[in-house]
């Protein structure tokens, strides 16, 4: 079953020892933010490191592993932001991206960005605008991801249509467009989710999943 908290309430687990995975979704919070939730979320992810629990960061997830590991150089505001579906490469083979194409189209939606990888981690995609779409941790279980797999065509369009609306005509920011979106499959989301949630990581050091 799954346990869903919400960092901002501060109600993060005290222990992961009932948990076997960990998914660290996104955030309208700023990466560079440093209330005292986001610093109980960093703790909270240098724990689950530690522990060697298999554990997936998407967008704001994506960065604040980086960032709880690197530090805040590690993480900044992006020069150009995507929103929208992107076409994303593949650099570097991981089990989790196995089953998908080269490249591949898959939805963003981010101002800001990893810029740097922390030491141990190892980068796996990029995009044009976006040179660390993903990466994964050598000494653990761990992997990181800029775009979104979860997010499906309508919802994307409706992320689209708000960015919109809040950007100025100035912003240097790549917004999806019908040709890229015909590019883009759904099953995506189904193949990263499954590799993760339903691969044993033993070569990575944990133990069992339970």
């Amino acid at each position: 079953y799954a346990v869903v908290r919400r960092a901002p309430q501060e109600d993060l687990p005290r222990s992961l020892g009932d948990f076997s995975h960990i998914i660290l979704a996104g955030s309208k919070t700023s990466i560079l933010d440093s209330s005292s939730w986001v610093l109980q979320l960093m703790n909270f992810v240098r724990m689950g490191l530690a522990a060697k629990i298999p554990m997936l960061g998407i967008c704001y997830g994506h960065q604040i592993i980086a960032r709880a590991v690197g530090g805040d150089s590690v993480v900044r505001v992006s020069q150009t932001p995507e929103v929208g579906w992107v076409e994303i490469e593949q650099t570097a083979q991981h089990p989790l991206l196995a089953e998908l194409q080269s490249k591949f189209y898959a939805f963003q939606s981010h101002y800001e960005e990893v810029c740097a990888l922390p030491e141990g981690f190892v980068g796996t995609a990029q995009s044009p605008r976006c040179g660390v779409q993903s990466y994964f941790v050598k000494a653990a279980p761990v992997f990181g991801m800029q775009f979104h797999p979860e997010r499906n065509t309508a919802e994307g369009h409706c992320t689209i249509a708000a960015a919109k609306k809040k950007l100025s005509p100035e912003s240097d920011c790549i917004f999806g467009d019908r040709k890229a979106v015909s590019f883009f499959d759904e099953n995506v989301a189904q193949t990263i989710f499954k590799k993760f949630l339903h691969t044993e990581w033993t070569s990575l050091g944990k133990k069992n999943s339970r």
